[in-house]
């Protein structure tokens, strides 16, 4: 497992509102008969979230979940942002961005490495992204790391 607990925690919890808070019973383990439409969007909503958290490195687009959830795009956009409190793509780059720092962390591997492992098919994009959420590049971040470790 490369997702530190903290980061866990959150995506659990997260899952955890969906289920339990917001629609006050279990709909994940409802037979799909029983549920409402939305109920069920909400069910596919949350095997999509397994997915990309499976599947992060890959090509991945809103309009693959539209169809992986078989939801229509605005439809999909407003329930997935409503119940999570972000986008699609936001939620997927968060769960790259959170691999890119395991890996600068623990890994020797190369940042073009990193970015392509993450699902970035651009290194310099990737890099941007990283420096946008981390405020610094990770470069800096594995040197900065490394000499904490050493310490």
């Amino acid at each position: 497992e490369k997702f530190d607990s903290a980061q866990d925690l959150i995506l659990n919890s997260l899952l955890i509102k969906l289920l339990y808070i917001t629609h006050k019973y279990d709909i994940y383990n409802l037979q799909e008969s029983n549920l409402s439409e939305k109920e069920k969007s909400l069910k596919r909503i949350i095997n999509l979230q397994k997915y990309i958290n499976a599947h992060y490195a890959e090509a991945l687009s809103v309009s693959f979940a539209c169809e992986y959830v078989k939801l229509d795009y605005h439809y999909f956009s407003r329930l997935f942002k409503q119940e999570t409190t972000t986008t699609p793509k936001n939620y997927l780059n968060n769960i790259r961005m959170r691999q890119a720092k395991w890996y600068v962390t623990y890994t020797t591997d190369s940042i073009n490495t990193i970015s392509y492992l993450c699902g970035f098919d651009n290194p310099q994009y990737f890099i941007s992204k990283f420096k946008a959420k981390y405020g610094t590049t990770p470069q800096a971040y594995r040197k900065k790391n490394s000499s904490n470790k050493k310490q």
